[in-house]
């Protein structure tokens, strides 16, 4: 240590301090900005040295991932055909690097080598590289030969082309045929209706000039089976109607209304659509009311409708009858019982005995095996089996 002389008999240094090669954590206070800037002034206090402050840094915004993951973020995709060799190397080693212990370099191409894609491969066998070096500088050789005949591929032979061209247009010109005649001749396909050549059986004009005769109606002759009937009583007023599953709602007969209307009792008018079982349906002005229907002993209350002007109309129960009142029906022995009383059984009656009535009972047997050329334009009511779908919600009393 140097000491100047001066007047004073005390010595004066002329050391100056060096400075510390480590940054000063007192720094971070302003090197630091937002989240982190708060974050350090919360932990800066239980950190004493520049090392445990990096590691405490590196830890709160850039952690590490564990192993497996980084494992399973390297093998989750494999190179294709627009990705360079050298990139997705690179992306790849970017992951192995963080992690720790370190993989030697032999392990790390055994891991990158078979996510290569196959062409790559192909080319460079494994045993013939032993660096990443290696590998890169022989990949890059391969992609450039690959990429070079792609693109031999795609060029197209110009002179060739316009040969083949001109080629096709002269057969084509001495293939042209002088009239419409000559071309049908030429056709390989015909109508076959007819056998016309060169047309088809649409635009035939021969096929499509004969008269048509119309098609026969086949009707089969089928012997009716008589329908499942009950006697039912409704507001003391005896009587048989039918039960058909098929219907969803009930209907009550014309003979039935005036006899209840004329005893008192009111039917609101309302409109339905009536969709018949052929799947027609037409808009009906009807009237309904809800009616006790008295089955052995057992009371149902019941929604009908009714078409007044349908005289030849019965009365039939349908399946919002059959739920209400727990039906069930045997139709091999011709029997039917309350659900949950299968002990006590029931006959049918049997309601289809005038010609009429049998008649009436054939209808929709008659529509499913008769065959008709033509569809009937009038379509009234008077089916009884006919299927009822209510278009809007029934006004009741």
């Amino acid at each position: 240590m140097k000491q100047l002389k001066t007047s004073s008999p005390v010595p004066i240094s002329t050391k100056t301090p060096k400075k510390s090669p480590t940054p000063t954590l007192s720094g971070l206070s302003i090197l630091l900005q937002g989240d982190a800037f708060t974050w350090w002034m919360g932990v800066k206090s239980t950190i004493t040295t520049w090392e445990n402050a990096k590691k405490a840094i590196r830890d709160e915004f850039a952690p590490r991932p564990p192993a497996h993951r980084i494992y399973q973020m390297i093998f989750e995709t494999k190179q294709d055909a627009n990705t360079p060799t050298g990139l997705f190397i690179a992306q790849k080693r970017a992951l192995l690097a963080q992690v720790t212990p370190p993989d030697s370099e032999s392990r790390q191409l055994d891991f990158l080598y078979g996510l290569l894609r196959q062409e790559i491969k192909d080319k460079i066998p494994r045993t013939s590289i032993a660096t990443f070096y290696e590998l890169l500088v022989k990949a890059r050789d391969v992609e450039g030969t690959l990429q070079e005949r792609k693109k031999e591929k795609v060029r197209p032979n110009d002179e060739n082309g316009r040969n083949r061209c001109k080629a096709r247009r002269a057969a084509q010109q001495t293939a042209e045929p002088n009239n419409v005649a000559q071309a049908a001749n030429n056709t390989n396909f015909s109508c076959y209706g007819c056998g016309h050549p060169g047309v088809i059986r649409r635009n035939c004009p021969k096929y499509n000039n004969k008269p048509v005769s119309a098609a026969p109606d086949v009707l089969l002759d089928v012997k009716p089976l008589g329908r499942p009937a009950v006697k039912i009583q409704i507001h003391g007023v005896p009587g048989t109607a039918y039960i058909d599953s098929g219907a969803r709602t009930s209907l009550a007969s014309a003979q039935l209304y005036h006899i209840l209307t004329e005893r008192g009792h009111k039917f609101l008018p309302t409109t339905v659509q009536l969709v018949q079982a052929d799947g027609s349906s037409t808009l009906t002005n009807v009237k309904t009311a809800t009616l006790p229907v008295k089955l052995q002993g057992k009371e149902i209350e019941t929604t009908f409708i009714t078409i007044p002007d349908a005289h030849e109309t019965t009365t039939l129960l349908g399946i919002d009858f059959l739920r209400k009142a727990g039906l069930v029906i045997n139709y091999a022995h011709s029997r039917w019982h309350f659900s949950g009383q299968r002990h006590q059984t029931y006959g049918f009656v049997a309601k289809d005995q005038t010609q009429k009535d049998t008649q009436m009972a054939a209808m929709q047997t008659d529509s499913i095996v008769s065959f008709q050329s033509t569809v009937p334009q009038q379509r009234t009511p008077q089916r009884v089996d006919t299927v009822m779908q209510m278009e809007q919600t029934l006004r009741h009393r």
